[in-house]
Formats: C-alpha cells, sequence, structure tokens
C-alpha cells in the first residue's frame, strides 16, 4: 500500500491575541496564539 502525498493551498495565520468567553460563567479573557499554518476543508460545503 502506497500513500499519496497531496498538497493544499495553505494559508497563514500571524500570531496574536484572540479573545476567549465563557457565557455559563460569564468571564472573557484573551490568550496568545502563535502563527500557524491551516489548510481549508473541502467537502464540508453543506455543513456550513
Amino acid at each position: 500500500m502506497s500513500i499519496a502525498k497531496v498538497e493544499y493551498p495553505m494559508v497563514r495565520i500571524p500570531a496574536g491575541e484572540i479573545q476567549l468567553r465563557d457565557d455559563r460563567i460569564k468571564t472573557t479573557w484573551t490568550a496568545q496564539v502563535n502563527a500557524l499554518l491551516l489548510a481549508p476543508l473541502y467537502g464540508y460545503e453543506s455543513v456550513i
């Protein structure tokens, strides 16, 4: 069995801050996020 290499058009997401919240306890906080690469999901258009 061979595994084919699949190339995706990766999107670079820069490092920064995100605002998180928990509506159950009415609390918000900020978290630092490192830079990352994100690949698109194909075949899920009907779910969104």
